[in-house]
């Protein structure tokens, strides 16, 4: 628990699309559950396509796709 909350720490002060995606949320939990909501319904291939889709909402869809399920 420790960890994963230094890791949260060092987004914060060095992350800056993180930065961004905690500057369009009001709270940190509101935060996380879009997180969440963001794993449980689309494919995300990398870390920085979760930012970019976090920091801007309106770009999710180009971003992030849906998984292939054929």
């Amino acid at each position: 628990m420790l960890l994963a909350f230094l890791i949260d720490q060092i987004q914060e002060r060095a992350c800056r699309v993180f930065q961004l995606a905690r500057a369009h949320c009001k709270s940190r939990l509101y935060l996380w559950e879009r997180l969440r909501a963001l794993f449980l319904t689309l494919y995300i291939p990398n870390r920085e396509a979760l930012m970019s889709a976090w920091a801007d909402p309106s770009r999710i869809k180009s971003v992030l796709t849906s998984p292939d399920t054929s």
